[in-house]
């Protein structure tokens, strides 16, 4: 995957519910919104990201009091890639993504 800064847009069921920034530089992901950070890894065709609230009033569609991980895989496209997946633990809890490039790292 390629390395640089990228809007990403969050959806669970076909429906929009949040947008952040990620960061992915050597296969490492950084990222957060006005509520979550978010943190993790690329290995092969997967996404794996812990999720930590760092805003306690922020609610949650995926009814998560603390920090969470959900597996993701992804496939890229002209603009940056999509992203399909699930609570780690919960199969049941989706998650979609759509993310642009929109900026280089710094050498």
């Amino acid at each position: 995957m390629k390395d640089g800064i990228f809007y990403v847009v969050f959806r669970n069921s076909g429906h929009g519910f949040g947008e952040g920034t990620v960061v992915i530089n050597n296969n490492k992901i950084n990222g957060g919104d006005p509520n979550h950070t978010y943190s993790g890894h690329i290995e092969d065709n997967l996404v794996k990201l812990t999720v930590h609230k760092h805003r306690k009033s922020a609610l949650s569609i995926f009814d998560q009091e603390s920090n969470y991980r959900i597996n993701l895989t992804f496939q890229e496209s002209g603009f940056g890639f999509s992203l399909k997946g699930h609570v780690e633990d919960n199969q049941n809890i989706t998650i979609e993504a759509d993310a642009k490039f929109i900026g280089e790292l710094a050498i």
